[in-house]
């Protein structure tokens, strides 16, 4: 009977640190949750933070195919229908990686934005050039994907951002609310264990 008793008050606690641990990762998860939507819908938006360190991408113009670029960081190539500065048959943007989405989203701006640049000083639109990309394990990590990253082009070029302000700033309040209260909730839950005697969880 005494070791049936043990064995209910240790199999208790077991869960009841199990429980705590859970709530521990919950409250961290939205202590920490970046509420940025789709990165294409925040770029659009015109709401990034200026106050970013110089964006981590470096421009240049080469001959040299991207096969033969030799690094590990992401590089996007593009070629367009004639040479870029009647000289150069790509253009070239290295990207170092960013550690979290909002430098992410900002790399990625920096370079939608210099394309569209060099788009409109060699009178080309987005539908006359393709776009190759190399390692884009950094894509990857935020969930991005070069067809995005064309589809941003596009969206720029064409200022086409009358209806983005709207939606995000709709999902960025959903998404704040819901980190919130799961956040508050896990925090209640916690102090409630924490003040319960522990009796009434030992007993059945």
């Amino acid at each position: 009977m005494q070791n049936r008793l043990t064995r209910r008050k240790k199999l208790a606690n077991d869960k009841l640190r199990l429980l705590v641990n859970i709530l521990l990762i919950l409250v961290v998860a939205g202590l920490n949750f970046e509420a940025i939507p789709n990165i294409n819908t925040y770029i659009n938006s015109n709401r990034l933070n200026t106050n970013f360190s110089q964006p981590q991408v470096k421009a240049s113009f080469t001959n040299q195919d991207l096969t033969q670029e030799k690094t590990a960081k992401t590089v996007i190539q593009v070629k367009a229908a004639k040479k870029w500065n009647k000289k150069y048959t790509y253009l070239r943007l290295t990207i170092n990686s960013a550690d979290d989405t909002k430098k992410f989203a900002k790399n990625m701006q920096t370079s939608a934005d210099f394309i569209i640049n060099q788009l409109h000083e060699n009178n080309l639109e987005p539908k006359q050039v393709s776009i190759n990309v190399k390692n884009d394990n950094n894509f990857e990590q935020f969930g991005y994907s070069l067809l995005q990253f064309a589809t941003l082009i596009d969206q720029r070029y064409y200022a086409n951002n009358s209806t983005y302000l709207s939606k995000v700033e709709i999902a960025e309040k959903v998404i704040h609310f819901l980190a919130g209260l799961v956040t508050l909730i896990s925090l209640i839950a916690l102090v409630w264990l924490i003040a319960i005697p522990r009796g009434k969880i030992v007993h059945y």
